[in-house]
């Protein structure tokens, strides 16, 4: 009788000593705050953002044009303090997802990071349709797969508007930028071209001016002799096709251009389609390909 009391009390004292651990552990833990909501980032974040160890991630099949822009912005980066940076194919993507600040380059076309981007997150999907051809895309939102660090996207429909995006960070003062996206728009050049043959009239329309019989839709393949503000989608020495409208007098049609005939055009220069135009004429260039006009 007296041993079974005295296994009884064991037990009893074994269950406050475990029930007594047990509630230290309760009060020796840390006060769990609740998850602070993360911070919305702004384009004005960049560089400061990226000060960290940074990848910048191309297409496996990324363009040239891709690859300059790359390069670019990994100097632009080390130029403002950034520690590390580091290209990568986005076939290696899989060990830098976690850890880094990603810098993600491309179209859908040559980038297929992108799509996985836009499944998981709010950015912006880059279509034909928008921004469209010739319109760079800026975006800088949390990496989706690590929200304590920052991911820019720098990318458009085709190539030339990744060189848009591109000029945007590099020459725009980005600290004004207080929003997360930016649509790159066309850039304004000069581009002097010889008419390497005579301008050939394609079509007019009547005129309700007395003085013009009309206007006049023209064709004329050139030579491109120079283009300012460091275009890359214009060559020197590439040969195009310029269609342009233009006035003609009511009593002649005399060529507006001539072969061998230098002249400037300057405005605004769509880069993919390669579209120039001004207040005076407006003028669509087209890539040479055995005299077949799109």
């Amino acid at each position: 009788m007296m041993n079974g009391k005295i296994i009884i009390g064991g037990i009893v004292v074994l269950l406050c000593l475990i029930g007594g651990i047990l509630l230290w552990q309760k009060i020796s833990e840390p006060t769990q705050l609740p998850a602070q909501p993360t911070q919305e980032l702004k384009l004005s974040d960049f560089p400061e953002a990226f000060k960290e160890k940074t990848v910048i991630v191309l297409g496996d099949n990324a363009s040239e044009i891709e690859r300059q822009a790359a390069e670019e912005i990994k100097n632009f980066l080390v130029e403002h303090n950034s520690s590390y940076i580091k290209i990568i194919d986005s076939q290696k993507i899989e060990s830098f997802k976690r850890g880094y600040n990603l810098v993600i380059i491309g179209t859908p076309k040559t980038n297929p990071l992108l799509e996985e981007v836009y499944a998981m997150t709010n950015a912006t999907r880059v279509t034909e349709e928008f921004p469209g051809e010739g319109r760079g895309v800026l975006e800088i939102l949390r990496n989706p797969w690590d929200e304590s660090k920052a991911m820019l996207l720098v990318e458009g429909w085709d190539e030339c508007s990744i060189m848009l995006a591109l000029k945007y960070v590099k020459e725009s003062n980005m600290s004004n930028t207080l929003t997360h996206t930016h649509i790159c728009n066309t850039i304004a050049v000069e581009v002097i071209v010889q008419a390497i043959e005579d301008a050939e009239l394609i079509d007019w329309e009547a005129s309700i001016v007395p003085e013009y019989k009309g206007v006049g839709v023209f064709r004329v393949t050139v030579k491109v002799l120079n283009v300012t503000e460091g275009n890359v989608c214009l060559k020197k020495g590439e040969l195009v096709t310029l269609i342009f409208r233009k006035p003609i007098p009511k009593l002649s049609l005399p060529k507006p251009i001539l072969k061998g005939q230098e002249l400037m055009v300057s405005g605004l220069y769509t880069v993919n389609k390669k579209t120039i135009s001004s207040d005076a004429v407006n003028v669509e260039v087209k890539p040479e390909y055995g005299r077949q006009y799109g």
